[in-house]
């Protein structure tokens, strides 16, 4: 499997799309002298071979997060047995020891990209999500009403993976396809004083751009 990501930090932002296998055709050795006919001289225009690649990510980072990163990554295509599902990653770049909150925000949990769709934990709705020509979670999700923090040394990485569902309804009809597009974003504060204590610090927001097919 071959990973979609990007990294984004202050000054610096790249997006990475790259799709599954794409199979080649391989030719025989020839001598030179083969002519090309019509059809291959029309598929060697201007067609350009990442042009239908999706899903991929875009990086919509609202703000600078340094010394904190993000990395996200689909990690596998939603298909009749499982949804699609993304691993976001937060990093450390810096030198110092970093609190952050609310942790559960930070990591995109129940983050919409529009009133049907969210990220939800997968380890949390694995049990719990059904697919009825899209995956969607009939009960719902609920979490805590707590302010969760998380601590982050120098260079490690906190990793959440998240399943892309829809929200429950009463009656599967209602259920809608994956739209060409959703957007993903999240506020959260971070600081690494020690005498603070959260969610005072720093306040970023941060998100990304979900291509699904063609706009």
């Amino acid at each position: 499997m071959i990973r979609r990501s990007f990294l984004a930090s202050t000054g610096v932002l790249a997006a990475l799309c790259v799709s599954g296998c794409l199979e080649s055709d391989v030719r025989a050795p020839g001598n030179g002298d083969e002519t090309q006919s019509d059809d291959d001289a029309n598929s060697s225009g201007d067609d350009d071979p990442q042009e239908d690649m999706y899903p991929l990510i875009e990086p919509d980072p609202l703000d600078g997060i340094d010394p904190l990163a993000y990395d996200v990554s689909i990690t596998s295509e939603a298909t009749t047995d499982s949804p699609l599902t993304i691993d976001v990653a937060l990093t450390n770049t810096g030198e110092e020891t970093i609190t952050y909150g609310e942790r559960r925000d930070a990591m995109f949990w129940t983050a919409g990209g529009d009133d049907d769709f969210s990220l939800y934990p997968k380890g949390s709705v694995e049990d719990q999500y059904e697919y009825d020509d899209v995956w969607w979670l009939p009960d719902g999700f609920a979490t805590t009403m707590d302010y969760q923090t998380a601590t982050i040394e120098p260079g490690a990485t906190h990793t959440e993976t998240l399943a892309l569902l829809h929200g429950p309804v009463d009656d599967t009809e209602e259920l809608r396809a994956l739209p060409p597009s959703l957007d993903f974003g999240v506020e959260f504060g971070y600081s690494a004083d020690e005498d603070d204590t959260m969610p005072n610090g720093t306040d970023v927001s941060w998100g990304f751009h979900l291509r699904l097919g063609e706009e």
